[in-house]
């Protein structure tokens, strides 16, 4: 089964302040490890169901975020902010299942932190056929195996 990752940040398990999710500085080198943490955790939840090969999209702000020398399972990684699918560069239909790791709620989304959509200072809402969405499903409008994402704002991906 092949797998394809895509990582943001702001969603991620202990991140709390725009200082861990944007660099340089010592609370975003602790964001980036608390990201490497849960994106590691889902490569070892998709080897231990069957994944043979995973591939990690790099997809918040510079898109370096990740050491690649760190990641499990021999995963490959793309990185940099030059990618024409952005969020979903290097995903084809020969991938099984698409996670998607450390995603953020959308702007104005309910106990959600850092939520925003894209650019918060240019973007107010986006809706898909009249429902309030975040990056996810802009991104992807197809079903996902694994969504981590916070906020609870009426959020369909």
């Amino acid at each position: 089964m092949k797998v394809f990752l895509s990582s943001d940040i702001e969603g991620t398990a202990g991140i709390v302040d725009w200082q861990q999710v944007i660099g340089p500085g010592t609370e975003y080198e602790l964001g980036r490890r608390l990201l490497l943490a849960e994106v590691n955790a889902a490569i070892d939840g998709a080897l231990a169901g069957g994944a043979t090969e995973i591939v990690v999209n790099d997809s918040h702000w510079m898109m370096q975020n990740l050491p690649p020398s760190e990641l499990h399972g021999r995963a490959s990684y793309i990185s940099g902010k030059h990618k024409p699918l952005y969020m979903m560069e290097g995903l084809d239909a020969t991938f099984d299942a698409v996670f998607f790791v450390s995603y953020h709620g959308s702007v104005g989304a309910d106990g959600s932190i850092l939520s925003h959509t894209y650019n918060p200072s240019a973007i107010g809402e986006v809706s898909l056929n009249g429902e309030p969405v975040g990056e996810s499903a802009i991104a992807f409008g197809g079903p996902a195996l694994g969504l981590s994402e916070g906020g609870s704002r009426r959020q369909k991906r």
